[in-house]
C-alpha cells in the first residue's frame, strides 16, 4: 500500500497531496537554494510528478541554476 503525505504553505492558499513513497530526500547547498530558503541549504523530497496533486494556483519563479538548467519554484500569491 502506497502511503500519502500532505502539506500546505503558511497561509493555507496552496495545499498538496503526494500519493507515492519518496524516491529521495536531499539537501541542496547551491546559492539559489540558500537564497530561497534563507539558510545554508534547502531540503527537498523527490517524488514522481504524476503523484503530486496541488490545490490552489502557485505563482512560479524561474532562474538559471548553477548547472545551466532552469530552476523553478512555486509560491502562494
Amino acid at each position: 500500500m502506497t502511503k500519502s503525505f500532505t502539506g500546505r504553505c503558511a497561509c493555507g492558499a496552496i495545499r498538496y497531496r503526494v500519493d507515492a513513497e519518496p524516491m529521495a530526500m536531499v539537501n541542496c547547498h547551491c546559492r539559489a537554494c540558500q537564497q530561497a530558503s534563507g539558510a545554508a541549504f534547502a531540503s527537498g523530497v523527490l517524488v514522481p510528478a504524476g503523484a503530486v496533486i496541488i490545490d490552489g494556483e502557485p505563482r512560479w519563479y524561474e532562474s538559471k541554476a548553477e548547472s545551466g538548467n532552469i530552476a523553478r519554484r512555486g509560491f502562494c500569491g
